[in-house]
């Protein structure tokens, strides 16, 4: 796997199978993903927008919308391996939302679906 070679990148990705939205935004700063935001007419709570860390999720207000963040675009095992955890979380709020909690032998397969589904969006749209 070798993935585009990039500083910066941001795509919203439709998730098809639910009603979700996802933004990704890889080495954005603050100020170019609140651009982003508004762009997509994505209303934010600005506490949440500062980077913390390598990696973050976010709900926004709606529901629909949410927001994978990472502070350099993926080239790493550890940078995929923080972009699993944050999809993870992401599957997890859209799941719940839609009264869906994991459990094993009843919901799991729908979340691993999910997960799968987010997963291969994200990887066409980084991985050449």
């Amino acid at each position: 796997i070798r993935p585009a070679r990039r500083d910066k990148f941001h795509f919203k990705m439709e998730v098809e199978v639910y009603p979700a939205d996802i933004v990704f935004s890889f080495g954005e700063t603050d100020d170019e993903l609140k651009r982003v935001l508004k762009r997509y007419k994505i209303e934010y709570n600005e506490h949440y927008i500062p980077m913390k860390g390598e990696g973050q999720y976010q709900m926004f207000y709606n529901g629909r919308y949410s927001l994978i963040r990472m502070d350099r675009y993926p080239n790493s095992p550890r940078d995929y391996a923080t972009l699993a955890h944050e999809i993870f979380h992401a599957a997890t709020h859209i799941m719940e939302r839609l009264g869906l909690q994991l459990k094993i032998d009843f919901s799991d397969e729908g979340y691993a679906y999910l997960i799968g589904h987010i997963t291969r969006g994200v990887y066409e749209k980084i991985i050449t």
